[in-house]
């Protein structure tokens, strides 16, 4: 019960941030830079209509850095790791027990006397 409560939040987390992405992108052109994001804005104003402070700008521009950065991270993990996996799986020694051990069968082992 709880795991699947923690999927519907995480599902509906997830929503909510991509819609707030994809439904209010607009830019600003401050100091002849152009600064893309996208936050909720009231629908009286224009995407134009609105100012941001400094200490919001950097804001904007930590958060995009650190979830670059996090994908990035992430990423080189899950390479690193695949490799890891495909460089010690070749150096196993291949035997007959080892092989054996990796078939799924429902049969029992051969008995000999």
């Amino acid at each position: 019960m709880l795991k699947r409560l923690l999927n519907i939040s995480l599902l509906g987390l997830f929503l909510f941030y991509y819609s707030g992405s994809v439904m209010f992108y607009h830019s600003h052109l401050i100091d002849g830079v152009k600064v893309v994001h996208s936050h909720p804005f009231p629908l009286s104003k224009t995407a134009e209509g609105h100012n941001h402070t400094q200490a919001e700008l950097a804001t904007i521009s930590i958060l995009s850095h650190a979830s670059l950065l996090l994908v990035a991270s992430i990423t080189l993990l899950l390479v690193i790791k695949f490799l890891l996996n495909v460089c010690l799986a070749v150096r196993q020694k291949f035997t007959f027990q080892n092989i054996a051990l990796l078939v799924k069968s429902l049969r029992a082992p051969p008995f000999f006397l």
